[in-house]
């Protein structure tokens, strides 16, 4: 896949929300700095280049945050593959248990709005965000997040709107629930780079740290920068 242009702008559709990231560990809250607590730290590769945190931003938040966290600077190709086949084995274990399975999915590169509609339509799949990318006229790459809508899974007027003009390049990720008797098919696709099922393996262990009034929020991003950069 051709490289992006480092210059990037970013859109949003419907009424989904962008989130700057800030990596440092110290959060503002009113006028004091509060350290953020690290609940617990997991290695998903042995090298250490792919873990989750569990944390939380005080000692007296109900939040509680879960993330996979990956060494974007160092991770490699076999990295990424030994990621893979871990993922694979927990896929068909989840299969046999959970009659749907929360994903997030990457593609091998961008697919078109029709192909999209046709493999999600296809595989009974619950789209909750969809994740492109466009190319507006001044060669800026533009990505778009959004979410469907009572009428369609990806709403033309509004992505219309939020275009403005540029070109739309494709999907290139999403999250959604996958029946499990679709799933190994489905990640089978040519188009699929990775269905990563990583959200109910990290709820279930998360869940043991938290207490009955507290929140837990999990995430797991997409792999595109990656496949973009590595592949």
């Amino acid at each position: 896949m051709k490289k992006l242009a480092i210059t990037v702008s970013m859109a949003t559709l419907i009424i989904c929300s962008i989130f700057l990231v800030n990596n440092s560990s110290d959060k503002v809250s009113g006028n004091k700095i509060t350290e953020e607590v690290v609940l617990k730290t997991e290695n998903l590769l042995e090298n250490g280049k792919i873990k989750h945190s569990v944390t939380k931003d005080n000692e007296d938040s109900k939040e509680i945050e879960v993330r996979v966290n990956m060494n974007n600077g160092n991770l490699n190709k076999q990295d990424m593959a030994n990621y893979k086949k871990e993922n694979s084995k927990n896929m068909a274990s989840l299969a046999k248990t959970k009659s749907i399975i929360p994903s997030t999915v990457t593609f091998t590169s961008p697919i078109s709005i029709d192909e999209f509609e046709t493999l999600v339509n296809k595989n009974q799949i619950q789209v909750e965000s969809f994740n492109l990318i466009a190319l507006d006229n001044n060669n800026m790459h533009q990505f778009i997040q959004g979410v469907p809508n009572e009428e369609s899974i990806i709403p033309k007027d509004k992505l219309e709107e939020v275009l403005n003009g540029a070109d739309l390049e494709g999907v290139y990720a999403f999250k959604g629930n996958i029946p499990s008797k679709f799933i190994e098919a489905f990640n089978s696709n040519k188009s699929v780079y990775l269905t990563d099922v990583s959200k109910t393996i990290l709820t279930e262990k998360s869940n043991k740290l938290k207490k009955e009034d507290e929140h837990l929020d999990v995430h797991v991003d997409d792999v595109f920068w990656f496949v973009n950069e590595i592949e």
